[in-house]
């Protein structure tokens, strides 16, 4: 880039009063030419950049740049960071580079001992010792462990000791590739253009070849990466989510089951095309032909390409030779260094293999003989051992092997009924089994993700002395579980402690351990305890954090609370794209430098923000205004199936069978599929008394809703087709409330003092309704009584007033009334049942003769029309197919 001569001089003065004299000041061109010679091709390029001027600090008067620490006071914290590292690079662009000798010393101690003997140590270490610091100067001074800057000393020098630490150190293993070091090395192996880079990496990811696993004691961060087609089969093989970690995952590029098989399959029969060299020197001939200066004619160009594709080692060659001669479960297996290392020379031996559904294992013949008569056994591998290839073990696969084949591992009796409990392998993991297959009352029970995911074997070691499997190598015992602790968790859910005489519930969901408060749920952390035997007091540590202080990812999120502006809190809260600060409906991000610790942004600093973002205009409203119009009553409650009715029937007495909804819902469908249609006929019967109920409520809400829509109007028809929804009409009565709206209205504002949010309000007010005494809320069905009895009167008054024409009639747009009459369209004719029900209602009356409501009505008419005799039937199908007759002529 360039710099001004104006700058120039700038900088100069800058060094010379403040970074060691006119001596370390390097003009621009003398500082490049200093940076290692190129080839004198590069040199004579011209700098794309030469005709920029660089970003760099403003001139003031006095022609000196501003200093970081004279920056007035409204630069935030960001704003002065982004100065500095500008005030810094532009200042040393003109400054020598640092010169330091790599030094190691050797320091040779006496220790005195008891008997008079003196010890001597021997200590070593490597640095540096800075002679020049160069451009370094204008930087704070950093420390770096990997070559730490020495003092200067003289051999043979006398040293004082002040102190000795002990430290531990443990030789790492080389770290994985990251996205970025992963170029590099495509750079420099000359594989690949810059170009490609970012496809490939895709491309890896996509296919699921390396993924960022998440780690047992790591959250996902982001939502889970969508895949579809070929790319869900890919993901199963290694994995699943949590080999492939989210959507946007950036971590380390850790190596699938599917990319060492893909692997080993290219080495053995396409050693070519694997080879770093190949692809670099095929670009490199493609750069030839492109750039060549010879003229190269397109005969030349075909061969070319018909001697990678066609000729005698080209690529469909080598397909064809895989497709005929390589075996199909050679040609998926995986082979693992810390599987074939620790083969012996048996005949049969364990193989891993990926398929559609899958990693699995299953037993192979080193002789190549296949029994055919026999299907093999074969054993899902788990999707934590998939997603963490250290877990695969030669033992590890053994003990999955052995529990295929023995329908599960046995752990015991469970000591209240006696019943065997079972440690079986599913598609999801381990799991538990209470009680044999087939027998009755036989249930399943998920386990904690570390243990179902098999993440831990090899590391636990089983102290169950009733285990029935009696070796050192069964999956039970490598996964450290036993009689004691399986019978804890089939008996989950359990009560940990009551809290505001409220219970406290500890057990595993299909999201893993939770604890459950007043219906509402928080996530059980394996730093916080273990759901088994987390202890009452912490319980409601947690839950008083988690639930009842809004902490939890149920209650909002909030991270930090800064203090309290307007009336409302300022708070920080963790939302989908990170941490934000939000007051009322104001929300913006979160500084950069607060992001570690939430809690120490300054009120004052959150609060200049949000005003900022205040005058840039509130949220947007979403949706289009409602238009005007009456207000429309809601319609009716669609009847229940006989489905429907007999679960209502059946489900109390199931809930206390099941733990979960699931699996109530499951017994009730096997219930209902095995019941006859003798049995089946009362719940038909009562799904069609609802349906008729239904029928009746919908065509009066339809005759009220046409009746309202047309005193809207005016009196004319509506143009609208079907319900008109829009503002109310201040013509009509309020429609009365239920008791429990009154009792709400009433305590209200009392709950509100309390509790700061709508949602908790209505939970607080919701729970005293339920804890009302019957004669309290006898009071309150009262009231609502005499509000229903004011309603009808007002809707009557209203009726009266608008036929003797009390009530203006509206106008149309034009101005002109809308013109009444016209033909009525005729009414449909009414079926049988509908004839016998006009005439037999009235006489539908109780024992003190007065009616029955609606309901008991339909009921009685529907149980005398199935029980008439077919002469009386008759004549009322008569008369319904004689109307049907006028109606059609």
């Amino acid at each position: 880039t360039h710099l001004s001569e104006d700058a120039r001089l700038s900088i100069q003065t800058e060094i010379t009063n403040n970074f060691g004299g006119p001596e370390n000041y390097v003009p621009f061109m003398a500082s490049r030419s200093n940076k290692g010679k190129s080839s004198k091709k590069k040199d004579d390029k011209p700098d794309p950049q030469a005709a920029h001027e660089a970003i760099r600090p403003a001139i003031q008067e006095n022609g000196l740049f501003l200093k970081p620490s004279d920056l007035p006071a409204s630069f935030d914290g960001a704003a002065r960071e982004l100065y500095r590292l500008i005030y810094q690079r532009t200042v040393s662009s003109h400054m020598p580079p640092q010169i330091s000798n790599s030094t190691s010393v050797t320091i040779l101690g006496e220790s005195p001992s008891d008997d008079n003997d003196e010890t001597q140590v021997l200590f070593r270490i490597s640095g540096s010792v800075v002679v020049d610091p160069g451009y370094t100067t204008c930087y704070p001074r950093q420390s770096d462990s990997k070559s730490p800057i020495l003092p200067s000393i003289q051999e043979g020098e006398q040293l004082a000791c002040e102190g000795i630490q002990s430290l531990m150190h443990v030789t790492q293993p080389p770290a994985r590739y990251t996205e970025a070091s992963f170029v590099q090395e495509l750079e420099a192996l000359g594989v690949g253009r810059p170009s490609t880079y970012a496809g490939t990496v895709q491309i890896l990811r996509d296919r699921s070849y390396v993924g960022s696993p998440v780690t047992s004691d790591s959250e996902r961060r982001g939502t889970p990466k969508e895949v579809s087609g070929p790319a869900i089969s890919a993901q199963r093989a290694a994995g699943g989510e949590e080999f492939t970690g989210s959507r946007n995952a950036r971590g380390p590029m850790v190596p699938s089951l599917t990319a060492f098989v893909v692997t080993s399959l290219l080495e053995k029969h396409c050693n070519m095309y694997v080879d770093p060299s190949f692809t670099a020197k095929m670009e490199e001939r493609l750069d030839l032909i492109a750039n060549s200066d010879v003229e190269i004619s397109q005969d030349e160009r075909v061969a070319y390409l018909n001697e990678f594709y066609l000729g005698e080692e080209g690529l469909a060659a080598r397909i064809k030779y895989i497709e005929d001669s390589v075996d199909a479960d050679e040609a998926r297996r995986a082979h693992l260094p810390s599987l074939e290392s620790n083969f012996t020379d048996d005949d049969e031996k364990l193989g891993l293999f990926i398929g559609p559904w899958g990693p699995f294992v299953k037993k192979v013949s080193n002789t190549g003989a296949d029994n055919t008569e026999q299907k093999p056994v074969t054993a899902s591998l788990p999707p934590g051992m998939a997603a963490d290839l250290s877990t695969i073990t030669l033992n590890s696969l053994n003990a999955i092997m052995a529990s295929k084949e023995g329908h599960g591992s046995v752990l015991g009796l469970h000591p209240e009924d006696g019943r065997t409990i079972h440690l079986k392998l599913g598609p999801y993991g381990a799991y538990l089994q209470w009680g044999d297959d087939g027998e009755e009352g036989t249930t399943t029970h998920t386990l904690p993700r570390e243990l179902r995911s098999l993440k831990q074997l090899d590391k636990g070691e089983s102290s169950d002395s009733q285990n029935k499997d009696g070796n050192e190598g069964s999956l039970a015992s490598m996964m450290g579980l036993s009689l004691e602790t399986a019978v804890r968790y089939v008996s989950l859910p359990r009560t940990v402690c009551e809290m505001n005489d409220l219970p406290i519930v500890a057990s595993i969901g299909p999201y893993g351990p939770y604890l459950k408060y007043n219906n509402t749920y928080m996530s059980l952390n394996p730093k916080d305890g273990d759901v088994i035997s987390i202890g009452p007091s912490q319980a409601q540590e947690l839950v008083t954090e988690g639930i009842v202080n809004r902490k939890s990812k149920v209650g909002a999120g909030v991270l930090a609370e800064i203090g309290e502006k307007e009336g409302s809190m300022v708070t920080v809260k963790n939302g989908r794209f990170g941490a934000y600060i939000n007051w009322k409906k104001v929300n913006v991000k979160l500084p950069t430098e607060y992001r570690d610790d939430p809690s120490e942004v300054p009120l004052e600093e959150a609060w200049s923000l949000i005003e900022e973002k205040g005058k840039e205009g509130g949220p947007r409203k979403k949706g289009k205004q409602k238009s005007s119009g009456p207000t429309i009553p809601p319609g009716p409650k669609r009847p229940p199936s006989a489905w429907l009715i007999f679960s209502q029937e059946k489900r109390p007495e199931l809930a206390g069978k099941f733990s979960s909804l699931g699996e109530v819902s499951k017994e009730l469908s096997r219930l209902w599929s095995e019941t006859s249609d003798k049995e089946r006929q009362p719940y038909l019967e009562k799904a069609a008394v609802a349906k008729s109920v239904y029928e009746e409520e919908k065509r009066k809400w339809k005759a009220e809703t046409q009746e309202i829509i047309k005193k809207h109007s005016g009196g004319g028809r509506s143009k609208s087709r079907g319900v008109v929804k829009g503002s109310k009409n201040e013509n009509l009565p309020k429609r009365p409330r239920s008791s429990y709206i009154l009792f709400c209205n009433a305590h209200r504002a009392e709950v509100s003092k309390d509790f700061g949010t709508l949602g908790e309000v209505s939970k607080e007010l919701a729970r005293r309704w339920a804890n009302l005494d019957e004669v309290a809320r006898k009071e309150y069905e009262d009231m609502a009584s005499q509000d229903k009895v004011r309603y009808e009167r007002e809707k009557a008054e209203l009726v009266e007033s608008d036929v003797n024409g009390s009530l203006p009639p509206k106008e149309s747009s034009s101005g002109r009334k809308k013109k009444k009459g016209g033909p009525k369209p005729k009414k449909r004719p009414p079926s049988a049942y509908m004839l016998f029900c006009a005439s037999h209602r009235s006489q539908i009356v109780d024992e003190n003769g007065n009616k029955l409501s609606l309901p008991e009505t339909t009921k009685v008419l529907a149980q005398m029309w199935r029980e008439i005799d077919e002469e009386t039937r008759g004549k009322f199908e008569s008369e319904a197919e004689s109307q049907k007759e006028a109606f059609v002529a």
